[in-house]
């Protein structure tokens, strides 16, 4: 076990190909402390614990600064938007969420095909994403990137494209 670790920590795997591009990335959340099953109460679909990992680090994340960009190109009836998320800050951006609204209501544009989600930003990095949707799933507003994570505020992007 490594010695020095906070309770709650961080582990990023990256698998690169030969050339040093990434082939595949993924980001965990861990604990110091596991979870404990009690198996004297598990049924065969369900086991209950009798206590959790403490994930109470978390809590204590800096707030960060997250900038972003977006762009949209339509082919057909479909958009795709190109996203960029830069993560400004000299801490983690944690759980970043991505959502496409229509103009600047709390309404989704719904289905939309993203490439990546819910994922998290070391001090400095940047995801460049794609996301796709109908035109007919916008009616008659502009499409309106918003961005929030555990520890960075909500903000609105307008996604310029030609319309």
């Amino acid at each position: 076990q490594l010695q020095g670790l906070s309770s709650t920590y961080f582990l990023k795997l990256v698998l690169e190909d030969d050339n040093g591009q990434t082939i595949s990335s993924n980001f965990y959340w861990l604990s110091t402390k596991d979870d404990v099953l009690d198996w004297t109460k598990t049924t065969w679909y369900y086991t209950p614990a009798s206590s959790y990992a403490d994930m109470t680090g978390l809590q204590k994340l800096s707030p960060v600064k997250l900038v972003l960009s977006a762009t949209a190109i339509r082919r057909g009836g479909n958009e795709t938007a190109h996203v960029t998320v830069s993560n400004s800050s000299r801490g983690l951006a944690f759980f970043i969420r991505l959502q496409i609204k229509k103009g600047r209501s709390d309404e989704d544009v719904l289905p939309v095909v993203w490439q990546d989600n819910y994922f998290t930003l070391m001090p400095g990095e940047k995801r460049v994403l794609t996301a796709t949707y109908k035109l007919k799933d916008l009616g008659s507003a502009s499409p309106v990137l918003a961005v929030e994570g555990w520890n960075s505020p909500r903000l609105l992007q307008p996604i310029a494209g030609k319309r």
